[in-house]
């Protein structure tokens, strides 16, 4: 059976398109206008004279002073001093006590860390009856005693200070006699006792201890007090704790 000549026909120019095309594209890509040699020499030109100034730049400058190296030379300031920030330092020996932050924690300059307690900067505050203050005075050789070590250890200081009130007088609230029960208390004034550096390295305290304190009130090196024929000594008192000097937050 013979095809009709149409569908000849249509065979026929299916190939020849399929030939044709590819040709007739790459004719048209070639009468496309390209950029003007004009244009592409200018920006050659300018691309040559910005080389030429940067080279002349670099060239007939030191190291040192290109822009480049100075803004990396900033960059590693501010990474050192952002490093240095990070580290703290105490501006005395102690222990640290109460810390509230833990390492990698961000913080802000008005966040509390840690408390400091210094190693041998304290000092014992104790409250001696009113009736054994009358030959106390600031100077006389102390004997002081800790439960935590016990009469095996025993410390040496002196009287740095005698409070000018009682623990009660410089309470919030004082407490206030309207019933007229006028009973006589005895009262205690806070006493400021300096411990020996040098035993406190030997021998550590932690704030607050319960200590024995006794205090030498004649003796002939006291300097605010005439010394007498008769010596004595007043009885151990119970009610002393062991205060630190300073801490800091």
């Amino acid at each position: 059976m013979q095809k009709p000549p149409w569908r000849k026909r249509k065979a026929t120019l299916t190939v020849v398109c399929r030939w044709v095309m590819p040709i007739l594209l790459a004719v048209k890509n070639c009468n496309t206008p390209a950029m003007p040699s004009a244009s592409a020499q200018a920006q050659l030109d300018v691309a040559i004279q910005q080389y030429n100034a940067n080279q002349a730049m670099i060239l007939n400058s030191n190291l040192e002073d290109q822009p480049a190296v100075q803004q990396a030379a900033t960059e590693v300031r501010n990474a050192w001093l952002a490093l240095e920030r990070t580290r703290i330092v105490s501006p005395m020996t102690g222990y640290v006590s109460r810390r509230a932050v833990q390492p990698g924690a961000q913080i802000s300059p008005t966040t509390p860390l840690m408390a400091v307690v210094p190693a041998t900067d304290l000092w014992v505050d104790a409250n001696f009856k009113e009736t054994q203050l009358a030959n106390m005075r600031i100077g006389q050789p102390v004997t002081v005693i800790t439960d935590i070590y016990g009469d095996d250890v025993k410390y040496t200081g002196k009287v740095v200070g005698l409070d000018m009130g009682t623990g009660s007088a410089f309470s919030l609230l004082p407490a206030q006699n309207a019933t007229g029960n006028w009973i006589k208390v005895v009262q205690r004034l806070p006493v400021r006792v300096e411990l020996d550096a040098r035993q406190l390295e030997q021998h550590p305290l932690r704030i607050g201890l319960s200590t024995l304190v006794t205090v030498d009130t004649l003796i002939a090196t006291v300097r605010y007090w005439p010394a007498r024929y008769e010596r004595r000594r007043l009885p151990k008192v119970t009610h002393a704790k062991l205060i630190s000097r300073r801490s800091i937050n």
